[in-house]
């Protein structure tokens, strides 16, 4: 998921016209932490999310990135 994380994060802004793209994991998932930051992605704080396969609300926390115009569809993150 690491390598094709910021090709997906350059294509939601590039191909999609996003301005920010948000995503979450459940607090105990630091492997998905890890990928969000390694993509540059800053937390903006947890909030509830019903999870069906367990039919219980459980904590998720949540990151999100901004459009820089420094994001490639290559995965390449481009210092300005």
């Amino acid at each position: 998921m690491r390598e094709i994380a910021p090709v997906v994060i350059a294509a939601g802004f590039e191909l999609l016209a996003l301005d920010v793209i948000e995503a979450g994991a459940q607090v105990d998932n630091l492997g998905s932490f890890a990928v969000m930051k390694a993509c540059g992605m800053k937390p903006i704080g947890g909030r509830s999310i019903y999870a069906p396969a367990r039919d219980r609300d459980e904590l998720c926390h949540f990151y999100e990135v901004r459009r820089s115009g420094n994001q490639s569809l290559k995965g390449e993150h481009r210092d300005r």
